[in-house]
């Protein structure tokens, strides 16, 4: 379909300006205002000849009706705020402010018509399943618009029946995507102890937490601390692991806890507890034998000869 923006867009900035000049010859200011509502740039040369050649009062019907944002123009904001009285150029970008705002807000209304009809007509061919949610949580826009519409509660309840929640069958292990709509406080509040663990740690759900150490030592007191050691937790432990008591029980948690105190606490990481570790998970302690100084009479002994001479 013909669109004189698109018709616009295609013209060179010569060819443009030949075009406007004619405009500015015949002096012929509504017309200049639809060329620039049609897609024509607002340029200095624009401004200086109807400043020029026609008068002030053309030129500020040209500015306060243009359609794009006269801050991004800067060397239009520069000539208007020299051939302007101060507060004439001021009430010239107070119109523009408000101008901004109005699209802004009618854009934003726009937008959430779109999301509206695209979430109630997928509500409506795929029901009540695993399949809808999936689709309608799987992207930001439609996850608040689900939020907003059921509710956390209700949402979540869904998600977790449907297994959307999950990314293994057994439904052990959560799906960070799918979680990352959720609150913290919604998590903790309903005894969602190791999602909110989840959440809280993940990479994927990263949210601005205003108190990210008080969050771990919640979701500790609650019980979660194994979920927080046998989850990958890519945002770290914080400062939790600077506790002792913590640190001890950690490595009830078996090789997996030993490991995470290794990443995440190597200042508090002894060669004793390498030895636990190895007695574990020998395949994976082994792998940091060097950094922990290990003796190469215990590697001889242990017959683990590359890394007694160095090799691994």
């Amino acid at each position: 379909l013909f669109s004189m923006k698109n018709y616009v867009l295609q013209l060179t900035y010569t060819e443009e300006w030949e075009l406007m000049k004619m405009a500015i010859a015949k002096k012929d200011t509504n017309l200049i205002r639809h060329m620039l509502r049609d897609g024509y740039g607002l340029t200095l040369p624009l401004l200086e000849a109807v400043h020029r050649f026609i008068d002030q009062a053309s030129l500020l019907l040209i500015v306060n009706s243009y359609p794009g944002d006269l801050e991004e123009e800067a060397d239009c904001m520069l000539f208007l705020r020299e051939c302007l009285e101060p507060k004439l150029f001021e009430s010239v970008m107070e119109n523009n402010r408000k101008k901004i705002e109005r699209i802004a807000k009618e854009q934003a209304a726009e937008k959430q018509k779109r999301i509206a009809e695209i979430f109630e007509e997928a509500e409506k061919e795929y029901g009540d399943t695993p399949h809808f949610y999936g689709l309608m949580c799987g992207e930001n826009d439609t996850l608040e618009y689900a939020l907003n519409k059921y509710g956390e509660d209700a949402l979540f309840k869904a998600l977790e029946r449907h297994g959307v929640l999950y990314d293994d069958q057994d439904r052990t292990s959560y799906d960070t995507w799918y979680l990352r709509g959720f609150s913290f406080e919604y998590l903790m509040s309903h005894n969602h102890i190791k999602a909110a663990a989840v959440w809280l740690t993940s990479a994927v759900t990263i949210h601005d937490v205003e108190n990210y150490d008080e969050c771990l030592s919640r979701v500790v007191n609650a019980g979660g601390l194994k979920d927080l050691i046998t989850y990958s937790a890519p945002l770290g432990y914080g400062s939790l692991l600077e506790d002792e008591n913590i640190r001890n029980k950690v490595k009830t948690f078996g090789a997996e806890g030993y490991k995470k105190l290794y990443k995440h606490a190597r200042d508090y990481f002894t060669l004793d507890d390498w030895y636990k570790w190895y007695e574990l998970d020998a395949q994976e302690a082994i792998k940091y034998s060097a950094d922990m100084g290990v003796p190469k009479k215990w590697l001889l002994k242990h017959k683990h000869f590359s890394q007694a001479l160095g090799f691994n």
